[in-house]
């Protein structure tokens, strides 16, 4: 009987270390993969956090040309309407090209005709009456188209770097979701053993 206990308790102490060594190592299986799904999880919020800022800050530079492109165009049209603009319709105009010109030298477009055109518009007192002979519109106007080609380009410019980021965030997204499909999969694989 003794020989028989002796063997009992053996076989029995052998399983019960290879019994407790298979539970600990199940369970930091199970804490890894945990881990690792938690991670990636909250590498897709902060990439869906960074992508709604992106988008936010595209949708407003893209709202600010779009205006810019708009009123340039308004500008133009008012200039090429008359060869010798009344003070009304230079002022009108002024205001727009002020902004635009601003704008072009922010985002560092147009040039050194952009800057007298400019510098032109700035200096000019709204209230005071320009005089026709001082003011060339066939100038200034091919400065503003120049200038809307440049809009429209930093424009085109913007979308493609926003399609480009749209595509990133949604490829970096799917590769996430996999990878946690893929460690969810072997979480259930090994809660099942």
């Amino acid at each position: 009987d003794e020989d028989v206990y002796q063997g009992m308790t053996c076989w029995c102490s052998t399983n019960e270390d290879e019994k407790t060594t298979a539970i600990a190592n199940g369970e930091q299986r199970d804490n890894d993969l945990t881990a690792a799904i938690e991670e990636a999880e909250g590498e897709m919020k902060e990439s869906d956090n960074e992508r709604s800022a992106t988008l936010s800050v595209y949708e407003k530079n893209e709202a600010d040309l779009a205006g810019a492109l708009e009123a340039l165009k308004n500008a133009i049209d008012v200039l090429k309407a008359s060869k010798k603009p009344s003070l009304a319709q230079v002022q009108s105009v002024s205001k727009t090209v002020r902004a635009a010109t601003l704008m072009a030298d922010a985002l560092g477009l147009g040039g050194a005709e952009t800057q007298r055109i400019a510098s032109m518009f700035l200096q000019q007192d709204p209230s005071v009456a320009m005089e026709d002979y001082k003011f060339k519109s066939g100038s200034v106007i091919e400065t503003l188209e120049g200038l809307q080609g440049d809009f429209r380009a930093q424009k085109n410019e913007l979308y493609a770097a926003e399609v480009k980021s749209v595509a990133e965030h949604a490829a970096f997204q799917q590769d996430k979701g996999q990878f946690v499909t893929a460690k969810s999969n072997a979480l259930d694989d090994t809660k099942k053993e």
